[in-house]
């Protein structure tokens, strides 16, 4: 005992000396040395382009190529698109420019999409009259109609204009209030958009700001929400761990489990708000991200007045003092890497310490690793095992992230092993919290990934200018274009064979034009553009001292109703002493009827604050209701540069405060045959800004079924089911000003139409892959009497036609797995059948219908080994591997080549129930088989709280296909874990006879005792009981492993023994 406390006391002693060394800086922190192995064999999920994104569509300050070089990135959006012109959208200043708003928001989306991005489009921010208190993100609308039909508005005027959301973001934070604005968005969606737009929310603050996510309320309302969302990591926040991102995820996708018919496709981390900007904290991040399976990750906007830096991975507040106003920081260059992963994610491990992680992917000819460096510098050893490229000549290059702005993902060096199954190799004297980005390929394959470098993209160049671009990997050389044109049509220059990277323009430029180039490397495997097929741009200058880029603020393009004498704003250029714009009735600019030099008015915009804009506003007015094109030069002694982006235009409010004439469109008067959700337009009206739509059954207009007061679009789609089938209605619409003072009645009059005597379509909502199977969930329409379930493997061609279905959800079967289908719902009734409204794709899961060997029907049957199912879903069970769950009355499962030989007497099953439970019923060769058997399900006090059930069989034998049937209430019934037969008992069991042998010896003994300690849960014979119960006691425990014991020393002559 002494010598126990002495020992204690020296390590103690030892322990403080060691830390105080350490806080005095004694010691030197030692290397350490980090681990990655990557397993090519463990697939995940297929890559997907479009996991990361930012906060805020960048105006035209930023170059195209900032944002095309990160690939299809998510680029997430508000409809006031607060920084696109500076308009803002957190508080009401925003209102002053609603009248454009649509244009605005349209022009932004397609600059997003001629970039290649996705439109990730929030819809969460009130306008002028639901704001609560004035305040666009004051909370719940103080009129949800008039709200529900501003987002409907905007969504028909995109949809008019060919534009469709990639996601829509229905609530942000609880800036539009909670359930009720998030359902009144969903209803917009889904009644204007027959096209499947993923519906993302709610976007709380804190993951367990709305801790369900709106999930059951959304099951509850039929409604889906393929990507629960939440915002996370604020101010003291660095990066998420691997285990963090576990636990944000699996709740999530727990709950998509219970509750299928939401349609759970994605979990999102909408925003990642952490200040951090060191590098190492968003490859930790992201890396972590991929490998926890969180499918969509955005970055928040922290750093103050940095609006427009794509959520900050540019910093744009230095671009009224430098030449390069888009500087990418190290963290775009960490965006740009993670953009390379291409094909399938594959599995990593990685040694201890959350700050060191990693992802990985691998496709035809490369495979590649992102690894995040712990906080120690030492050795980083990498594992690649199962290596895809096995047996062909492969290299490794190794690349990290720097900090050069334009060429921040820097090649390092190689090494070229030997092409076996696995690879080992080690990243020696790694600083800490470096970014590396490891490339296994294919030496005989094509040039690596590379990106242009100079002259930076919408800078200034003289007439000869020499291009430059980061090295591409095995390229033999290189092709560069440059042409007056985007696309590089009709280029100047098609130089081949260039051996470096470089190429110097021989034959001079005309001055004042804007050139477009692009590069691609080449060798005998193939060739390869830039990075995402990106185009850099420069304009041709005597001299590059001409002011920096900038870009058009208001009026907006395509704004319609501008005042007569317009405020011009732009955003200031660098190095510019004053500024001449253009205004023209000319879409070429021709004969302006402004020219006006000499502007040098600063003025500031709500979003970017003070001095942040140029400005002018015309002394002479414009002429009324006429369109106007403009754009701006920056000047200074060196010259003069044109804003960038499209050259904009307007047009002019009408003379007069009262809005203009206008007519009704469709449909025609006195059309018949018109679809319930019919489509109703009218021309627009000059001065403008809100219109009333009234419906009404009756021709004097009195008790209107529709009434749509504040609508700022000149087209509406009915609701489904609010109009009656084969039923005349009239309808007016009454233009206003902003102000109500004014109003203009359609000069049509009142119309009429009559709607068509089918049902209305239903909304197909949400769709789930089984196993050669897909389970489908819809609305019902009033007045069917049954539905059609229409499919096939083409959009719109639909080869197979499921009649007679009475209910939702119904599962489709006989699919191939592996195949894209494509679904729709009709409606029925004695008047026909409906128009098709919507169409949702999806890929059952399985591979077809491979041949098995038949299955022994008396040997344990794992649930989940199904080989079709109709409703159920497979999860993680408590007893080990998993279990089938989520079953409701008329689910069954299939088991093919089941063998019952001589024939069954009994059938046993492992359950577990937290409701009432049911029914098993046994059927053979079809779900309506023959029934021999029907086992009752009793409730057990927990969905995992396990209890075996068993019951009687007759007339099972030979070789079937097994469909078990689950029968009884509402709501799901119990979950189940495994069944098994039992035969007749014709040989006697021996007792002791553990493994059916016919002998009693070691053998057995040994598993008695694998038995006791759980390492087996039963015995490889008919009867555990009759075989392992030595004492005739009725149980097998330790008194029959004593028993056994003394039956082998000789003690006890026979079995049975019992005292």
């Amino acid at each position: 005992m002494k010598k126990v406390r002495c020992t204690f006391y020296r390590k103690l002693a030892i322990l403080m000396l060691f830390g105080m060394i350490c806080q005095s800086g004694g010691f030197a922190q030692a290397a350490a040395t980090d681990t990655v192995t990557v397993d090519f064999n463990n697939v995940l999920r297929s890559v997907d382009d479009s996991t990361f994104g930012y906060i805020l569509t960048p105006n035209y300050d930023i170059p195209d190529s900032r944002m095309k070089l990160l690939g299809p990135a998510l680029n997430r959006e508000t409809i006031p698109v607060q920084t696109f012109q500076g308009v803002g959208d957190m508080d009401g200043a925003c209102f002053n420019n609603e009248g454009s708003q649509l244009q605005r928001c349209l022009q932004a989306y397609q600059r997003v999409k001629d970039n290649g991005l996705k439109w990730y489009f929030l819809l969460g921010h009130n306008p002028s009259w639901t704001a609560p208190k004035g305040a666009p993100a004051g909370g719940a609308p103080t009129n949800l109609p008039w709200f529900k039909q501003y987002i409907k508005d905007v969504l028909q005027y995109f949809k008019d204009n060919g534009a469709r959301p990639d996601f829509a973001d229905l609530t942000n934070e609880y800036w539009t209030g909670l359930e009720p604005t998030f359902k009144a968005c969903w209803e917009a969606v889904r009644e204007v958009y027959p096209d499947y737009i993923p519906i993302v929310g709610p976007g709380a603050v804190g993951y367990s700001g709305i801790p369900d996510f709106y999930i059951p309320f959304c099951s509850a309302n039929q409604m889906d929400l393929e990507g629960p969302c939440w915002h996370e990591y604020w101010q003291g926040s660095t990066y998420a761990s691997y285990n963090q991102t576990n636990k944000w995820k699996d709740p999530i996708v727990s709950l998509q489990n219970k509750y299928p018919e939401t349609n759970g496709k994605y979990v999102i981390w909408e925003e990642n708000n952490s200040w951090s900007t060191s590098t190492i904290d968003w490859t930790r991040s992201m890396a972590n991200v991929i490998r926890s399976g969180i499918t969509q990750n955005i970055k928040g906007c922290i750093k103050s007045g940095n609006w427009n830096g794509m959520s900050d991975i540019l910093t744009t507040t230095v671009r009224n003092s430098q030449q390069n106003g888009a500087v990418r920081t190290p963290i775009w260059w960490v965006y740009y890497m993670f953009s390379q992963l291409s094909g399938q994610y594959v599995g990593v491990t990685t040694s201890a310490g959350d700050d060191f992680t990693a992802c990985a992917s691998k496709d035809a000819d490369e495979a590649k690793v992102i690894i995040a460096k712990s906080a120690t510098a030492g050795t980083i050893n990498v594992n690649l095992n199962n290596q895809p490229y096995a047996g062909k000549s492969v290299r490794i290059d190794l690349y990290k992230i720097t900090s050069s702005e334009n060429n921040g993902l820097e090649y390092q060096s190689s090494i070229t092993p030997s092409s076996t199954a696995n690879i080992s190799f080690s990243i020696n004297n790694a600083a800490a919290n470096d970014s590396w980005m490891v490339i296994l390929k294919r030496t005989a394959s094509a040039p690596s990934f590379f990106h242009p470098m100079t002259p930076d993209d919408g800078e200034a160049a003289l007439s000869k200018p020499t291009l430059t671009w980061s090295a591409a990997r095995d390229a033999a050389s290189y092709t560069v274009k440059v042409s007056v044109n985007k696309d590089l049509s009709d280029p100047v220059i098609s130089q081949t064979g260039i051996a470096a990277t470089s190429y110097t323009i021989g034959t001079p430029l005309t001055k004042g034009l804007k050139y477009y180039w692009n590069v691609t490397a080449v060798n005998s495997e193939g060739s390869r553009t830039v990075s995402n097929d990106a185009v850099y741009s420069f304009i041709v200058s005597e001299n590059t001292g001409v002011p920096g880029q900038f870009g058009p603020y208001l009026p907006s393009l395509n704004a319609p109703n501008e005042s007569v004498t317009p405020r011009f704003l732009w955003s200031r250029a660098y190095n510019a002493s004053s500024y001449r714009l253009v205004v023209s009735k000319n879409s070429d600019l021709s004969s302006p009827v402004i020219n006006q030099s000499g502007i040098t008015a600063i003025t500031g915009t709500n979003e970017f604050g003070p001095n942040t804009a140029s400005t002018y506003t015309p002394t002479t007015p414009l002429a009324y209701n006429t369109t106007y094109y403009w754009r701006v030069y920056a000047v200074n002694t060196s010259g003069e540069r044109p804003i960038n982006g499209p050259i904009q235009c307007f047009t002019t409010k009408a003379q007069g405060n009262a809005p203009t004439g206008f007519g009704l469109s469709a449909p025609a008067n006195g059309a018949e045959g018109v679809d319930s959700r019919a489509v109703l337009s009218w021309t627009p009206s000059k001065n403008a800004f809100f219109y009333k739509l009234e419906v009404s059954a009756r021709a004097d207009m009195s008790n209107p079924v529709i009434v749509r007061d504040r609508m700022i679009y000149n087209k509406y789609t009915v609701e489904p089911n609010l109009l009656n089938p084969n039923t005349k209605y009239y309808w007016r619409v009454t233009a206003y000003t902003k102000d109500l003072a004014y109003s203009t009645p359609s000069s049509s009059g009142i119309w009429s139409f009559t709607t068509e005597n089918r049902v209305c379509a239903p909304l197909l909502y949400a769709h789930q892959p089984g196993d050669g199977s897909v389970k489908l969930w819809f609305r019902s329409s009033n007045g069917a009497t049954s539905y059609n379930i229409k499919y096939g493997t083409e959009p719109g061609v639909y080869t197979d036609t499921i009649n007679g279905v009475t209910s939702s959800p119904y599962t489709v079967t006989g699919l191939s797995g592996g195949t894209e289908y494509y679904f729709a719902v009709t409606a029925v009734n004695a008047n026909g059948e409906s128009s098709v409204w919507n169409e949702r794709p999806e890929t059952p899961s399985g591979m077809g219908t491979p041949t098995q060997d038949p299955r022994s029907a008396f040997t344990q049957i794992e649930a989940e080994s199904f080989n079709s199912q109709s409703g159920v879903q497979t999860e993680t069970c408590s007893e080990g591997g998993e279990n089938i769950g989520y079953i409701e009355n008329g689910d069954y499962t299939v088991y093919k080549k089941i063998d019952f030989g001589t024939g069954a007497i009994g059938f046993e099953a492992r359950v577990a129930s937290a409701a009432s439970g049911g029914n098993i019923e046994i059927r053979l060769d079809g779900v309506t088989g023959p029934a021999v058997g029907n086992c009752a399900v009793a409730a057990t006090g927990g969905w995992q709280a396990w209890t075996d059930v068993k019951c009687d069989i007759g007339g099972a034998s030979g070789e079937h296909d097994l469909y078990l049937k689950y029968t009884g209430g509402s709501g799901y019934l119990f979950n189940l874990n495994w069944f098994k037969f039992t035969k007749e008992d014709i040989t006697p069991v021996l007792t002791g006879d553990l493994n059916g042998d016919g002998s009693v010896n070691a053998t057995d003994y040994a598993l008695m005792k694998m038995y006791l300690l759980g390492s087996i849960e039963d015995f490889p014979v008919e009867d555990d009981l009759k075989a392992g119960d030595l004492n005739s006691d009725g149980v097998i425990d330790s008194r029959d492993f004593a028993v056994f014991k003394q039956y082998l020393l000789g003690i006890i002559p026979e079995l049975p023994y019992s005292v």
